[in-house]
């Protein structure tokens, strides 16, 4: 009993330690994403849906990257792709290599990055994000970097009003941006609204080169804040916004913001190109899900079963209790007769079986008559013998034709009608 029950916590431990290791997050997410597929107020379903109705060609991106150049329905250029940031899941250098390159040969990206707003999607990644964990931008060629001169402003202030800022910026209030002065006119009577949560100014600054590069929103209540910009990468373009919530479903309807992406659309979409959306990065893939995994009701009615087994097996073994020896069977000479047998019935042909069947009862005959036994037929006495019906004598001489002559006939058949000859005639 003892090793029984060594056996059974040694068991649960070992269970205990796999499961610890593959079981999901304890707190799983919830959150509304910015997907095509999510219809809550961070989602870009409406956007999507949108865009389908005006019959724009769309593609929902469920790959990385690099896996966009082999696309065959997507044409090489004039494409737009939207991204938020920050990505669920990060981007590689091979495939962000690629973008630049996808960019470069006559496309744009628009990145929608949760700098100014604050979705729930990206509470957890907020910290310093954009300095420390963003690559994208980096390896785009961008440098980003904080407003010194409001950082020291901030910090010769008194405490009261430091406080007072703080608790004011937990509280999101509603912005507005418009489109700067020097910019295309197409553009300079948008206004969009948007929740602001965080009042940190960026310095976005291209590494190559100043020219290409150009702000067209900036925030309405300070016109040297910028919202949105636009930096040339070769032959495509790179719209960075400071707003992740900016064309959600919560966001699209209200302001010019619906009207904001149809004229990026205008200026940077070419005909019969598609608006891709970067649903791989945000969760939604076709790669290897582990949250589909986990929730699988099939996983877990399989762990169970395994478990249940495994438990009945434990506890109803003993390597104690060995199975019984059996004593070695004895071999008699039916044995090796019948291991003989079996060897010529694979090896020998049928008419070969047959043709030794007939000349084996032709011996025995001759033998009876003290004849030479020389396996020749015995017609003659046969067909003198009073006892044998002369139908039997025919079937006799047919089937020894049929085995001269190599053909298959019925061997249990056969063997019956020669049994039953030898009694009419012996």
């Amino acid at each position: 009993m003892k090793d029984r029950l060594i056996t059974l916590f040694g068991g649960l431990f070992a269970l205990y330690i796999v499961i610890a290791l593959l079981a999901p997050p304890s707190q799983p997410d919830y959150a509304s994403y910015p997907l095509t597929t999510d219809r809550e107020q961070h989602g870009m379903a409406l956007l999507y849906e949108w865009l389908g109705k005006n019959n724009i060609p769309l593609h929902s991106s469920r790959q990385r990257y690099d896996d966009i150049l082999g696309q065959a329905k997507i044409p090489d250029t004039g494409n737009m792709m939207v991204i938020s940031l920050p990505l669920k899941i990060k981007a590689r250098k091979a495939e962000i290599a690629s973008l630049r390159q996808w960019i470069a040969q006559g496309n744009t990206v628009l990145i929608l990055a949760a700098h100014s707003d604050s979705p729930s999607w990206a509470t957890n990644q907020q910290t310093n994000w954009v300095y420390s964990k963003f690559p994208l931008l980096s390896a785009l060629g961008f440098n980003i970097s904080v407003d010194v001169e409001s950082e020291i402003t901030d910090k010769e202030e008194d405490k009261a009003q430091s406080l007072y800022k703080a608790l004011k910026a937990t509280e999101p209030s509603e912005s507005s941006i418009v489109a700067a002065g020097i910019n295309n006119p197409a553009i300079k009577s948008v206004i969009v609204k948007q929740r602001q949560s965080k009042q940190t100014n960026w310095i976005l600054s291209p590494r190559e080169s100043k020219r290409g590069s150009r702000v067209l929103l900036t925030e309405s209540e300070n016109k040297d804040s910028a919202a949105l910009w636009q930096i040339r990468i070769g032959s495509g373009n790179l719209i960075v916004s400071r707003y992740a919530d900016l064309f959600s479903n919560q966001w699209l309807t209200k302001g010019d913001n619906a009207r904001l992406f149809d004229t990026l659309l205008q200026q940077h979409l070419a005909k019969d190109s598609y608006v891709l959306f970067d649903d791989m990065h945000q969760g939604l893939t076709e790669l290897y899900d582990p949250d589909a995994f986990y929730s699988d009701s099939r996983l877990h009615n399989t762990l169970w079963f395994l478990l249940g087994f495994w438990l009945l097996y434990l506890i109803g073994h003993s390597n104690r209790l060995a199975p019984p020896l059996s004593h070695p069977r004895k071999h008699h000479a039916a044995d090796f007769i019948r291991a003989v047998g079996g060897l010529f019935a694979r090896r020998l042909s049928n008419a070969t079986t047959a043709l030794g069947l007939i000349r084996a009862f032709f011996n025995e005959v001759r033998q009876q008559y003290g004849l030479p036994m020389n396996n020749e037929p015995v017609w003659q006495l046969l067909d003198e013998a009073p006892r044998i019906n002369k139908k039997q004598l025919i079937s006799l001489q047919a089937a020894y034709s049929t085995a001269q002559q190599n053909k298959k006939q019925n061997l249990i058949k056969l063997h019956n009608q020669l049994r039953s000859t030898r009694k009419s005639l012996l």
